[in-house]
This record gives C-alpha cells, structure tokens and sequence, in this order.
C-alpha cells in the first residue's frame, strides 16, 4: 500500500505567537522582562525582616514581628505590650501586595492623600471611626508595600505612626524596576 502526503501553501499562516521570541529594540520585550524583574524583586520581600523591635524603641515594649497571611498580602505584625502602667495598645503591620498598586488604596471614610516617602510615591488613608491608618509605597508598576497601624488611644496620632514607620522601612526597600 502506497500513501502520499500532500501539502499545499496559503497566503495566511495558522499557529500561535511565542512570547519568548524577542526582537532587538523592541519595547514590549523589555516590558515583559521588566515584569519578571519586578514579580522577583517584590517576591523577595521578607516583611519580618525590614523592622526590629530596635527601630520601634519610641513606641515602647514591642513584641517581635509575627508573619501572618493577610488579605491578598504577604505580612508581618508587631504588637504593644499592655502593661500596668499603659492600657494603650498599638499594631503595626508592613504587608506585600503583589497585586495591587498605591492607586487602589481605599478610601476608609476620610479621603486618601497623596505623597511620597523618601521620593517613592505613597497614598494614605485613615478610617474615621476606628482611626486605623494605612500608608500604602508603591514598589512597582503593579506592587505596594502598606504600613498598617491600628490602636492608638488618640485615633489622629495612626497616621503619625504610618509615616514614622514609613520612613524607616522605605529605604530598606528595594528599588523595583518599572
């Protein structure tokens, strides 16, 4: 028995792009390498690592940092010693979002400011009525970093602490390609 092949050619081509081909000076490339170095660089992000209890001596007996898993966010808490001599609790929190940029920061009820801290661009929202704070860094074009503050006894004094912290952990952050 005898079989034969036919093949024939047509003006269009049929199949799928690779992503993986680049060519020289083209912009969507770097983008997408861009992307990769960024998902790397904030997946190596180790909330825990970025505070002490030494940096947090003016907020008084601290606990070490505990990682959690929080909403959509990689994170860690410190927590304020209640003691006899102050019933006044405090938690901070430092969270790693992936997926979500400084733009998507929610308004809390009071308006959502925004800045910079150390010249990164920030945003920062407080919630009336429990005075919770959140100062969101961005660290890439779809990545932030959140300071979370809650439990102060004076609710104006969350924000205050947000940006002390801020200030601290931002320049142990890295810089994320964009």
């Amino acid at each position: 028995m005898l079989v034969f092949t036919v093949a024939a050619c047509t003006d269009t081509t049929s199949g799928s792009a690779d992503p993986r081909v680049s060519v020289p000076g083209d912009p969507s490339a770097s983008s997408a390498r861009n992307g990769g170095e960024e998902r790397s660089a904030v997946a190596s992000i180790e909330p825990c690592a970025l505070l002490s209890v030494d940096d947090l001596t003016d907020y008084e007996s601290m606990k070490n940092g505990r990682p959690y898993q929080g909403s959509g966010s990689r994170s860690c808490a410190w927590k304020k010693e209640i003691t006899p001599d102050s019933l006044d609790s405090l938690g901070i929190s430092l969270d790693v979002r992936d997926t979500q940029t400084v733009r998507s920061l929610k308004d809390m009820g009071n308006g959502v400011r925004t800045g910079t801290v150390n010249g990164r661009a920030s945003a920062i929202a407080r919630n009336p009525d429990t005075g919770d704070c959140t100062l969101a860094m961005k660290l890439g074009e779809s990545s932030r970093f959140d300071v979370g503050i809650t439990g102060p006894t004076d609710p104006k004094e969350s924000c205050r602490v947000a940006q002390e912290v801020a200030y601290i952990v931002e320049p142990r952050l890295p810089d994320v390609p964009s």
